[in-house]
């Protein structure tokens, strides 16, 4: 068996544990590892994105990384692939909101064990739980969450919708203050 028939088989073998969607992704349908297909050549294992690139275009240097520019981790087609060094990839996968859709920023942000945390979370988190397990909460604790925070965030608002024109005039008032003409 020549060299380029076991190559078609090889190419054969991998397009046919791929599917083919409308959105012009090639699905993986066969085995995943945290999302990403493989495939076994040889008894060695290939991470299926990465080999394609490999076959399609060149070889991958070790201060490179695959970046998938549909965001799809199952996605092997190679127009979807793109090779970027490991900062250009990392910076590209920043996370600036949280999983429910809070912006990630000074006032938002706390640190907890080397990981970003939204506080409008965290609020909502302890208020259900107060609420939902009164027995496991002691009572000042209780009051304070279940009694007090749904007023002080409808007072906050409240406050704001009376008083945007006063903010807004006193915001103004103080960058004048700060300029020395």
């Amino acid at each position: 068996m020549s060299s380029i028939t076991g190559e078609k088989a090889v190419i054969s073998r991998f397009l046919s544990k791929v599917k083919i969607t409308d959105s012009g992704c090639w699905n993986w349908k066969d085995s995943l590892t945290f999302g990403y297909g493989h495939f076994w050549i040889k008894q060695k294992k290939y991470s299926s994105h990465r080999w394609i690139y490999e076959y399609c275009y060149d070889s991958i240097p070790n201060e490179y990384a695959i970046h998938h520019k549909c965001e799809n981790k199952k996605c092997c087609n190679p127009c979807h692939l793109e090779k970027v060094t490991s900062l250009e990839h990392k910076q590209k996968h920043i996370i600036t909101y949280c999983k429910k859709g809070h912006e990630f920023n000074t006032e938002n942000t706390y640190l907890w064990q080397n990981t970003r945390l939204c506080r409008i979370c965290r609020t909502n988190n302890v208020y259900r739980y107060c609420k939902n397990n009164p027995e496991k909460v002691k009572a000042s604790e209780l009051k304070y969450h279940i009694i007090h925070r749904p007023k002080r965030i409808e007072y906050g608002r409240l406050y704001r919708l009376k008083n945007r024109q006063l903010i807004n005039e006193n915001q103004r008032r103080s960058r004048r203050e700060k300029h020395v003409y």
